[in-house]
């Protein structure tokens, strides 16, 4: 019907993902390209400041993307306080030390020597990840700083040691939970961060790797209509994970909201 057209067209102007949708199911326009994921205003934009202090006894949601020796792992907790609506991100990137002296990614715009310095980015011995060293950092936050760890959420692959280590030492078998990255299961999720950060609800204190992963990603459409974030076409070296490694937390928090918010609710009755 011409309404139903006029109506999706209408919504196509300012929505990126029913506009693939509407150009390829109602007008048979092949939609092959990825178109980029966020705008540049949707995640630039100025954030108060906060220390990991300010966060003790808040309640945080761990996503985590493993890698093997190209890609970074990428740590995103998205951690809350009773009676606060923002979202604070705290981040941590984790690199062999290989890829900084033997890597393309500087010419994609990647400034691991200038993050590492700014505790952003840690640096791993080898040319590979340790695991063992990323759950000292999920460990540091819980123990040190105070922040109680909800829900560990990641993807099975490259994963066996990670959830040893997270067994043996956080209690990984009560909050570790498998997010597969598949459009199944991370598109609504997707969405929903971006709706966040359009709404100016996510603090990740102007984190430059997260702005860089943010400014690489796009967005490609299923034949369901369903969107998962992609590296920009033929720039492997742009890499995404700190944006895929954030998107398996919001999925977390979703499939746990109304436990998280009666976690969050007590603890603000504490």
């Amino acid at each position: 019907k011409a309404s139903y057209l006029e109506a999706n067209l209408n919504k196509a102007k300012i929505d990126k993902e029913t506009r693939m949708h509407v150009l390829c199911k109602d007008f048979n326009i092949h939609q092959n390209n990825a178109q980029s994921w966020l705008m540049y205003e949707d995640y630039m934009y100025k954030t108060e400041h906060f220390e990991l202090e300010d966060l003790r006894g808040a309640y945080m949601v761990c996503g985590v993307d493993l890698s093997s020796t190209t890609d970074m792992t990428a740590v995103q907790c998205v951690v809350m306080k009773p009676n606060d609506n923002t979202k604070y991100i705290v981040s941590k990137y984790f690199i062999p030390e290989r890829k900084l002296y033997d890597s393309d990614d500087k010419t994609a715009g990647a400034k691991y020597e200038e993050w590492a310095q700014q505790g952003l980015v840690h640096i791993c011995e080898g040319n590979e990840v340790d695991t063992d060293e990323v759950v000292d950092w999920i460990e540091y936050l819980v123990i040190d700083c105070g922040i109680n760890l909800f829900k560990c959420g990641y993807d099975v692959r490259l994963s066996k040691s990670f959830v040893n280590a997270m067994i043996t030492r956080l209690d990984g078998k009560s909050t570790l939970e498998i997010i597969p990255q598949a459009s199944k299961f991370l598109s609504e999720p997707t969405k929903l961060l971006e709706a966040d950060l359009k709404a100016r609800i996510v603090n990740y204190n102007e984190n430059p790797v997260n702005q860089w992963c943010f400014s690489n990603a796009q967005i490609k459409l299923d034949q369901f209509g369903r969107i998962m974030i992609i590296k920009i076409q033929e720039q492997a070296r742009r890499r995404i994970d700190g944006a895929v490694a954030l998107i398996i937390a919001y999925a977390t928090l979703r499939m746990y909201k109304t436990e998280f918010d009666e976690y969050l609710k007590l603890g603000g009755e504490k």
